[in-house]
């Protein structure tokens, strides 16, 4: 019996794990049988046929469902019948993708066509409507096809149950997977999509907060922010606006980034999106919604805000976040959303490999500069530019004088890497973007790129009024990555690299005290490198 989802059946297990997360996937699992491709195998050299249901096929194994659980098997070692059997001597490496459509329809094809033009490949285009796209790279001048792309534009929800169904191999998610999903998965085989190895970290996206021309309004508080949206604000008078009410608007109910708006910054901070908001579903239909009301407050992503007007974060404290490329690869932009790829446990054709592993490259960081979202390529921010930090830092400190001659002392012969360490809810593990952060410093490490150039760790935390409880908070984070990272590098440091850790407790903060942002912000690594 296979242990694969369907994808109808999918979207019934999600409607009953919302309403109760302890149901067992186990009878669900049971009707999938009816969605099988059931094939048979027989061994070159002779012996017991196997039969099950096909699975994948990575031009060399062939996986296949048995009553006795999953089987990966050299394919040129047997005979296979079957209307699913794979055609091993005419195969193409094929890479199925399906997902959040700003992922599937402009991020993943522009990488596609960017690692095409890097490698020397030609890309064929095919459009097969309904949202599925088709590319072929192929070696030039009529050259034998190498890679197969099939990109499907759904929802995260849905991509999801495209990876259970065993109706793609990478489901592209615009928000982290929730436990219900992950418990599914992990039950259906899949192993632990949140872990290294299966979840990467492909970009990240931001929402910005975004009003009609005719609006006054020019800057918004974190606070206020969410408290309009919440329905606790309902007058523009309250923003600084005109009198009159506040039209909200978002993108659809089924957006990965919109859930996680409502998830992790209404939702953590106690509040509900209000009942009068306004899902609109497409993006430039949304702009324009917001650009033609004066009334409106729309939250739009980066760079699809049409004729409406981006508005500034800013902080009563005096700190602003510019919704820049700087401050969302840092991740000290309020709005940013990580964009993921999950992969269950399988294996890909070396073809599909190399295109995932050219998905790092300096190349495809610049491909996704133009697709406006920013990549995890690492850069270095000097400490002049800190500037709305260091003052607010110095203007806010309960410490003595010699803990801000500390820090400047210990920040002034550095430069501030763009990569930054948070942490779970919980406080005690990295999240699914820090672990993504390890993997590639790791690899950045082992390749040479800071050798000879001291790097240093730096913890923060936010316990209020507690200094010392800070500094201490600090230091054992700072600590907790430390030891990830070089569990990472197999234990040990390559020659050459310097790796150290600090604390500055409290200083430096990323948002005013006491707000939610500033709470959560708080909890971090900073990585900084010795010029």
């Amino acid at each position: 019996m296979s242990a694969q989802i369907s994808r109808p059946l999918y979207r019934i297990a999600r409607t009953v794990m919302r309403k109760s997360a302890a149901v067992s996937v186990a009878l669900l699992l049971w009707f999938s049988a009816a969605y099988a491709q059931e094939i048979t195998l027989v061994p070159q050299t002779g012996g017991a046929q196997i039969t099950g249901d096909f699975l994948s096929y990575d031009g060399t194994f062939l996986r296949i469902a048995t009553q006795h659980g999953d089987l990966t098997l050299d394919y040129s070692a047997v005979v296979c019948t079957g209307a699913a059997c794979p055609d091993g001597a005419h195969y193409v490496a094929q890479l199925r993708a399906s997902g959040a459509p700003r992922l599937a329809e402009l991020i993943l094809p522009a990488l596609i066509e960017g690692y095409a033009r890097d490698a020397g490949l030609v890309a064929q285009r095919d459009e097969l409507g309904n949202g599925r796209v088709d590319y072929l790279l192929s070696a030039p001048q009529g050259g034998a096809g190498l890679l197969r792309f099939e990109l499907r534009s759904t929802t995260t929800q849905d991509a999801i149950g495209d990876l259970l169904a065993n109706e793609a191999d990478i489901a592209l998610a615009a928000r982290a997977l929730n436990a219900a999903e992950l418990s599914m998965a992990r039950e259906a085989g899949f192993g632990a999509l949140d872990h290294a190895g299966q979840v990467r970290v492909l970009a990240y996206d931001a929402l910005v907060p975004a009003v009609s021309p005719r609006q006054q309004t020019r800057e918004i508080s974190t606070s206020a922010l969410l408290a309009a949206f919440a329905g606790e604000i309902t007058d523009w008078q309250e923003l600084g606006g005109a009198p009159g009410p506040i039209h909200l608007y978002l993108g659809g109910a089924e957006s990965g980034q919109v859930q996680a708006f409502e998830q992790n910054f209404l939702g953590q901070s106690g509040r509900a999106l209000a009942m009068q908001a306004t899902y609109i579903a497409d993006l430039d239909a949304l702009a324009a919604r917001v650009a033609d009301d004066p009334a409106a407050l729309g939250l739009l992503p980066v760079g699809i805000t049409g004729n409406a007007q981006a508005i500034e974060i800013a902080e009563e404290c005096g700190l602003r976040y510019p919704a820049n490329m700087r401050n969302i690869k840092t991740l000290d932009y309020p709005l940013t959303f990580p964009l993921y790829l999950y992969l269950p446990r399988r294996n890909l054709h070396q073809a599909a490999q190399n295109f995932l592993g050219w998905l790092g490259s300096p190349a495809a960081e610049r491909v996704l500069r133009r697709a406006r979202v920013a990549g995890l390529e690492p850069v270095l921010l000097p400490l002049a530019g800190q500037g709305d930090r260091l003052a607010v830092a110095i203007m806010s400190a309960e410490g003595p004088p010699d803990e801000l001659q500390r820090m400047v002392r210990l920040l002034a012969p550095r430069d501030r890497l763009s990569l930054t360490f948070r942490f779970d809810a919980g406080g005690q593990q990295l999240d699914g973007p820090s672990r993504s952060y390890i993997q590639l410093l790791a690899e950045h490490i082992e390749t040479g790129r800071y050798t000879g150039k001291p790097l240093l760790l730096i913890g923060f935390s936010n316990i209020p009024g507690d200094a010392e409880a800070n500094l201490t908070m600090g230091q054992e984070r700072a600590e907790l990555v430390h030891t990830t990272l070089v569990n990472a590098l197999g234990g040990s440091l390559p020659p050459g690299t310097a790796l150290g850790t600090e604390t500055l407790g409290a200083a430096l903060p990323m948002g005013c005290e006491g707000t939610f942002w500033a709470d959560q912000a708080a909890q971090r690594v900073e990585l900084w490198v010795a010029r």
